[in-house]
């Protein structure tokens, strides 16, 4: 009689070498999905900084659209050469370029700056069986703060003007900002 204490069976095989295999494609697309997308966050985060550094260059966007417009175009220009440059990966299951979306939210004192890329992917044909889907979209995004002196020093000697007007006080901001920092500095001297 023979010793099959250490053989598997067809059987075994035929079960375990498909979902072997299946476990190592899933994983490897994966990681070029993961790939792919952690270079439109870096592009996204390099759109924010030449933004930022355009509109702490000229002092903002002076007011007017074509400023904007003009920023605009050269941080989308900048960001797609940024995705070409960085994505070493394969095309094939990528579509179109990407679509990228600069738009700047006005705050109280400054303005955001937020872009959005979204590049839609395909799925393998292999894989396309188990999500029913031929394609999905990766979508990374960045947010910045777009911070202008000027703009805080008007906004606040407005918000000081409303207060003085209707409260009927004269507002002493270096005693009030003199207040503050004591405070503050109350609990970090506690620490030492």
């Amino acid at each position: 009689m023979r010793d099959v204490s250490g053989s598997a069976s067809f059987l075994e095989y035929a079960i375990i070498l498909p979902v072997c295999l299946l476990s190592v494609m899933i994983l490897f697309f994966a990681g070029y999905y993961l790939c792919h997308y952690a270079v439109l966050d870096a592009a996204a985060d390099r759109a924010v900084l030449t933004v930022q550094g355009i509109y702490e260059e000229t002092g903002g966007f002076g007011g007017g659209s074509a400023e904007y417009l003009a920023v605009q175009k050269i941080a989308v220009q900048e960001t797609r050469e940024i995705i070409d440059e960085i994505s070493f990966l394969g095309e094939e299951f990528l579509f179109d370029s990407p679509e990228i979306d600069i738009h700047v939210d006005r705050m109280m004192i400054g303005h955001g700056i937020n872009v959005e890329i979204s590049r839609a992917v395909r799925v393998p044909e292999v894989l396309r069986q188990s999500f029913m889907e031929s394609a999905f979209i990766l979508r990374a995004n960045s947010y910045g703060t777009l911070l202008c002196p000027a703009k805080m020093l008007s906004t606040t000697d407005f918000i000081i003007e409303v207060i003085e007007k209707f409260s009927g006080a004269d507002i002493d901001i270096s005693s009030a900002l003199g207040k503050v920092a004591a405070k503050v500095r109350r609990p970090l001297s506690e620490v030492h």
